[in-house]
């Protein structure tokens, strides 16, 4: 199978999610993005604490400056596309939302942005594995498994913009390509700050010193000159820095001697002092990847997340640390874990733009008893979380029998 064959079949099938499934958050983001071109307005978060529009709709927005910018900046871009009814749209949370004519034309033209990073992640992918003979299957399982196309292309987060930073930073390191690796790096965390956690071991790798501290300043220099002018704003630190969004890893705990610590924390303090030990029998990003994982058993998540790990494990299986049998678990105990999760737009909703019927299907957590509804809930975050630590241990032990 020819590389064209498959970036052919690939586009093609995006071409045909893009346009008709729709996520509310899609609309969220870019309703709030388009204050940056129409009102010229540089700090959303004050913004939109003090508007009276955005107070009575309750209007927040919890991602860093860089993703406002970036998306503000793309939406002015594709703005001739989108047409001059395309602000109403965003203001809109009737009905309407879902009838307009235009609705198919503004799902493909704001997802366009991810469809480009997602295969500009393919291609880094590709080039990763270089010496392994199967390069053109993992290729393949990056394009076409379905948590892609559920989370890029179906329900459209921009995650896929931060995942392909880190990537792109874990192949110039390996390139020995240091500062621009750190810029990498740096402008994937002042998109969303999960890639921060990748950082100790960038630093505990063989690499010589001078480089290991011109990647650290330059990774958090990029990162703090992008968040600087906002430090002070007290909206920004509380719908940011410290919004539940970014705390969330901390939540799960565990009493010791009569004190709480982190669940997580622990664990990933434990696998830095493992990558101490085995960071010349394993490749750094199998870390990235096991840190990912130790994340998503832990915490309750955002369907969108599971991006961040999909690329690195496109890598483990085309070094064959990991078979497709495992990638495979992994990926229904995703699904079963939202098809539960109680929000009809993660399931049927999705489908709105084709008929409001589709709204009307309760999620299918409802066909669930109400006294057994938390028992399933549980249920299936606990096999999901089994499922990951599950991973974690196949990635840990090395390559597969061939």
């Amino acid at each position: 199978m020819s590389i064209k064959y498959i970036l052919f079949w690939a586009i093609l099938l995006r071409f045909l999610v893009m346009p008709f499934f729709f996520h509310p958050d899609l609309k969220d983001h870019h309703q709030r993005v388009n204050y940056l071109f129409s009102q010229g307005i540089l700090n959303i978060y004050e913004f939109l604490r003090k508007d009276s529009y955005t107070k009575e709709h309750n209007l927040d927005f919890s991602y860093p400056p860089l993703t406002y910018f970036t998306l503000g900046f793309y939406q002015y871009l594709i703005s001739p596309i989108l047409g001059k009814d395309f602000q109403k749209w965003t203001r809109d949370y009737s009905d309407y939302r879902y009838d307009t004519i235009f609705i198919f034309r503004y799902l493909f033209s704001l997802k366009i942005i991810y469809l480009i990073f997602e295969m500009l992640t393919g291609l880094l992918i590709y080039k990763l594995l270089s010496n392994s003979g199967k390069r053109k299957l993992a290729l393949s399982l990056w394009f076409f498994n379905p948590v892609n196309l559920y989370v890029i292309s179906a329900i459209g987060q921009f995650d896929i913009i931060p995942t392909f930073l880190s990537v792109l930073s874990y192949f110039l390191w390996i390139k020995k390509k240091t500062f621009i690796s750190g810029l990498s790096l740096g402008t994937a965390i002042a998109f969303k700050t999960y890639p921060l956690l990748f950082l100790p071991f960038y630093l505990l790798t063989k690499s010589d010193l001078k480089n290991k501290i011109i990647f650290l300043l330059t990774t958090l220099g990029i990162y703090a000159v992008t968040i600087l002018p906002f430090i002070n704003s007290k909206e920004f630190q509380n719908d940011v820095l410290f919004s539940g969004l970014s705390t969330r890893i901390f939540q799960l705990k565990i009493s010791i001697l009569n004190h709480q610590f982190s669940v997580f924390i622990i664990l990933y303090l434990l696998l830095i002092a493992t990558y101490w030990f085995l960071r010349s029998k394993i490749p750094l990003y199998i870390f990235f990847a096991i840190t990912l994982a130790l994340i998503f058993s832990t915490i309750r998540f955002h369907p969108q997340w599971i991006i961040w790990l999909i690329p690195f494990l496109a890598l483990a299986y085309g070094e064959s640390r990991i078979n497709l049998k495992f990638i495979g678990f992994f990926i229904i105990s995703y699904f079963i874990y939202f098809i539960f999760f109680g929000d009809s737009f993660l399931m049927t909703g999705l489908l709105s733009p084709m008929s409001t019927l589709y709204l009307e299907i309760p999620p299918f957590i409802k066909i669930v008893p109400d006294n057994y509804q938390n028992l399933m809930g549980m249920f299936t975050r606990s096999l999901f979380a089994v499922v990951s630590l599950t991973v974690v241990i196949k990635l840990l032990r090395g390559k597969t029998p061939a």
